[in-house]
């Protein structure tokens, strides 16, 4: 979908978009609950890109990437935006 390295990559998500999460990454997927709030959480292989995390930006907070290694990259790319805007 992404293009870019293949990675697993757990994300927290608003309840409310877990019809759009089914949509991206298939049914086949484990989600669990987040007791603490209103959120999901789950584990998926995405291929890691630009293209990914735009999309993440696009749901206004809605999904946090929880892999270290992932959010590392994921913070370098909005730091590279707000650098040039």
């Amino acid at each position: 979908m992404f293009g870019g390295e293949l990675k697993k990559v757990s994300i927290q998500f608003d309840k409310e978009l877990l019809n759009d999460i089914y949509d991206k990454f298939g049914t086949d997927i484990r989600i669990s609950s987040v007791k603490t709030c209103n959120e999901l959480r789950t584990t998926l292989e995405v291929q890691v890109s630009k293209t990914f995390f735009i999309w993440v930006v696009g749901t206004l907070g809605k999904v946090k990437i929880l892999t270290p290694e992932v959010k590392k990259e994921f913070d370098e790319f909005m730091d590279k935006i707000k650098n040039i805007y």
